[in-house]
């Protein structure tokens, strides 16, 4: 389950931040994030990393510096151990 998705750290600077919480009955395996531009292409992907002290809490840091993330969106996939994923896709 992804509980939320705190984009208040993202305004499309190099490193900002994406922070999610996401839980699953077992063990959340890992956390993709993409970033894509208000016509549907492809800004970047990549993997968010685990937040030390809190196993629901992942973050992913902008690998892209954007002048204007308007009308942008931004997709979470999370999966668990044996595979099973969901997402979630969250305009800016």
């Amino acid at each position: 389950v992804i509980e939320y998705v705190d984009l208040s750290g993202y305004c499309g600077g190099l490193g900002d931040e994406i922070i999610i919480v996401a839980t699953d009955n077992f063990k959340v395996a890992n956390v993709m994030v993409e970033i894509y531009r208000d016509d549907g292409s492809l800004v970047e992907v990549g993997m968010a990393d685990g937040m030390v002290g809190d196993p629901e809490a992942w973050v992913y840091y902008a690998q892209s510096e954007i002048a204007s993330v308007a009308g942008y969106s931004v997709n979470v996939r999370v999966t668990d151990l044996p595979g099973n994923a969901v997402e979630k896709v969250v305009s800016l």
